[in-house]
């Protein structure tokens, strides 16, 4: 008998868990049964359905007070403030909600990747036909395996200095040609592509397709960066995916990736999953962006800005122009009205005339100069000659000089008979001494 029929229904109806509702909580209303028709038991709707399993769910006391250990995954605490999260562990998962009145008492203070255990119960959310566990408590035991990783390398890699500002490089201003390593499958690629047509078509968008999760995906996201690289003519690269669980997102968190991404020859910029989502790819890379479609944004500029500003900057431009060829047309017709330009022959002649006065006032000094100059230097002359020997010798005197031609300065240096020679201003005269008599002055 198939678990679609009718009489499902009707063991429900009869069975032993007809009067179990689950604790604290109304059974719903089980559908109503009809008999079924000759030829075989009715289908049922997909609600009756839905409500069979939930009142065999909800009427099994041990899972109406159970307790069940995992890791925190995919937290989302909403609006409302209804706390969502999914519990899972190597071999399943589960989705779990607290409601808003559990999550303010228990305070909400776990996140992502801690292990906790969920105190609560079964119950069934018809609209989607998914079971959950309605939790009541949440008591935390540590954190998980997986972010316990993460945490470790993000601290390695952090004191390494591959986070650190300084290192990271600025995006270029108007790249030629934008590389993209994501799945070639999904929605990112077109959602950047069609950013950056809208923004500036003129750019060319490359796609090096990757893995974005499983075990194959860290090998693909390095094969597809060293793609890029091997292009040369990459100016920027974009790597990432859209949103995910935790462990969806892993690939984004391997040591390889991260040291591809810091050596790569161009700036990366990290896109990966939703806003509040983070990788060690995020860190390392050079620039983060909360979602593909707003990495698009940061490496294009919009063409329609652009011209914007390049027509404010020329309008700008033509301005300072026009002022500063008003301000020297008024100059020059300043300039215009000064009697030397309007007739500056009269200056030059005016120049001319100065220029010869001086010119004759420079030869006149200069020959006064010479001519006491020359007053001078005959006056001096004049000392020289008269006190020079020969000016002695004119006024009468004479030079005594022996045989040796020594200058006789003495009467003792002279005896009877000694031939001497007499200079005298016009010639000399050859003398023998007759008689020697010294001067009775002395």
């Amino acid at each position: 008998m198939g678990f679609g029929q009718r009489s499902l229904g009707s063991y429900v109806e009869g069975g032993k868990g007809k009067d179990a509702p689950g604790p604290g909580e109304a059974r719903a209303a089980d559908p109503p049964v009809h008999t079924p028709p000759a030829d075989g038991p009715e289908p049922m709707s997909v609600l009756e359905a839905t409500r069979v399993i939930k009142g065999l769910l909800t009427s099994e006391p041990s899972l109406q007070d159970l307790s069940v250990a995992g890791e925190m995954s995919n937290v989302n605490l909403s609006n409302r403030g209804h706390l969502y999260f999914t519990l899972k562990d190597e071999d399943a998962q589960m989705s779990c909600v607290m409601f808003a009145r559990g999550a303010r008492a228990q305070g909400a203070d776990v996140k992502e990747g801690d292990q906790v255990v969920v105190s609560g119960r079964i119950d069934v959310y018809e609209p989607q036909g998914r079971y959950q566990l309605i939790a009541d408590s949440i008591v935390r035991r540590g954190v998980g395996d997986l972010y316990q990783r993460f945490l470790e390398l993000k601290e390695r890699l952090e004191k390494e200095g591959l986070f650190a500002e300084e290192r990271k490089r600025g995006l270029p201003y108007l790249p030629r040609r934008i590389g993209v390593v994501t799945s070639s499958t999904g929605s990112v690629f077109h959602d950047i592509v069609r950013v950056v047509r809208r923004r500036y078509p003129h750019v060319r968008v490359t796609l090096a397709h990757a893995s974005v999760q499983g075990d194959r995906a860290v090998a693909e996201l390095i094969s597809g960066l060293d793609h890029l690289a091997s292009l040369g003519d990459v100016d920027v690269v974009i790597i990432g995916r859209g949103g995910g669980s935790f462990e969806d997102l892993w690939p984004f968190n391997d040591e390889a990736l991260a040291r591809r991404i810091v050596s790569f020859p161009v700036p990366v910029v990290s896109a990966v999953g939703h806003e509040t989502d983070f990788t060690i790819s995020d860190f390392v890379a050079d620039c983060r962006a909360p979602t593909p479609s707003a990495a698009a944004e940061m490496v294009v500029p919009k063409l329609l800005d652009e011209k914007r500003m390049l027509t404010a900057h020329g309008e700008r431009l033509l301005s300072m122009i026009t002022r500063r060829l008003a301000r020297e047309r008024e100059r020059l017709e300043g300039l215009t009205v000064r009697p030397v330009m309007r007739r500056p022959r009269d200056m030059t002649q005016v120049r001319q005339q100065r220029l010869d006065e001086v010119a004759h006032r420079l030869v006149t000094t200069a020959h006064h100069s010479m001519e006491v100059e020359r007053t001078r230097l005959e006056a001096v002359w004049e000392r020289l000659v008269a006190l020079s020997p020969r000016g002695t010798l004119r006024r009468g005197y004479a030079l005594a000089l022996d045989a040796k031609g020594n200058l006789v300065h003495s009467v003792d240096g002279v005896k009877v008979g000694d031939e001497m020679e007499l200079v005298l201003s016009d010639g000399r005269v050859d003398a023998r001494a007759e008689r020697v008599r010294p001067d009775d002055d002395q």
